[in-house]
């Protein structure tokens, strides 16, 4: 018994998974108590480091936009009859 249980512990210790970057998890593949093989695929995660986010913002609306929003950064690529600008 006390042998199976310091295999359990040493088993556990040598399965902590960690991802390189800070990141979201989407989805798991494996559940509690499942045995994996070395190279199988356990989560799939997302980097949340940086983002990309697309906002459509009609012509028109373009001149109310700031100039600039203190204390964040971002670049704002304006496609069609203005020019590309940045804030921040």
């Amino acid at each position: 018994m006390q042998a199976a249980l310091r295999r359990a512990n040493r088993d556990l210790a040598n399965c902590e998974v960690e991802a390189p970057y800070d990141a979201l998890v989407v989805s798991r593949s494996i559940g509690v108590g499942q045995y994996i093989t070395s190279g199988a695929q356990v989560a799939e995660l997302n980097n949340i480091e940086s983002a990309e986010v697309m906002v459509p913002i009609a012509g028109f609306d373009a001149p109310f936009l700031p100039d600039n929003i203190v204390g964040v950064k971002a670049d704002v690529i304006s496609k069609g009859r203005t020019n590309r600008f940045e804030m921040g």
